[in-house]
């Protein structure tokens, strides 16, 4: 078993282990979290990355994807075009999907 150490916590698991002694370690062994625990942990990491966005890295795909978003929502702001899908409209296709 390997152990990944993000952001202090040492996390029993699978993946290549990150060394860094100027943290402080706190063992988080990943196959016996249940579900909820789980997503609360991939919670906490984001929150974290989030607050440093910028350090986060991207795929060229990743960065061109984003660009092209950005592109198309400025161009929509200039036409004067309605920006996103209007709340009734997500309503209606939520609702369209139920079994």
């Amino acid at each position: 078993m390997q152990l990944i150490s993000v952001f202090g916590i040492t996390i029993a698991g699978s993946g290549r282990r990150r060394d860094n002694t100027a943290m402080a370690h706190r063992m988080v062994d990943v196959e016996r979290l249940t579900p909820d625990e789980q997503l609360d942990l991939i919670g906490e990491l984001w929150d974290r990355l989030s607050e440093s966005p910028a350090h986060v890295p991207l795929t060229d795909a990743q960065r061109e994807e984003i660009d092209r978003r950005s592109d198309e929502l400025d161009e929509d702001i200039r036409a004067g075009r309605p920006l996103g899908i209007p709340w009734e409209e997500v309503f209606r296709q939520l609702r369209s999907r139920r079994p």
